[in-house]
């Protein structure tokens, strides 16, 4: 018996339905993408950038970084720690991230 994405994603509980997200998007322009200068970012780089900008960062944008943070560490991980260049577009309207699957 072969199993398809479908019924791993029962299996686990997962969404079947909703956006589908493009993790191997080229460089995206964006607002959060653009604090950082280097061609890829890692996840250490995100979390020194949360505390770097401690109290000089406005909530909207400390919301993005961390919710960047957690897509990258937890649920859409790389071993050498990169972030997918998509996930910049996913945090970048909060109001469409539960639109995704």
């Amino acid at each position: 018996m072969s199993f398809i994405l479908f019924d791993v994603c029962l299996g686990l509980g997962l969404r079947v339905v909703g956006t589908k997200i493009y993790l191997r998007k080229t460089r995206t322009i964006s607002r959060i993408r653009s604090s950082f200068e280097e061609a890829d970012v890692t996840v250490e780089m995100i979390y020194s950038e949360i505390l770097k900008r401690d109290n000089d960062i406005c909530l909207e944008d400390f919301c993005k970084l961390y919710i960047l943070l957690g897509l990258s560490e937890f649920l859409l991980p790389t071993r050498m720690g990169l972030v997918h260049h998509g996930l910049f577009t996913i945090v970048d309207d909060l109001e469409k991230l539960g639109t995704y699957n």
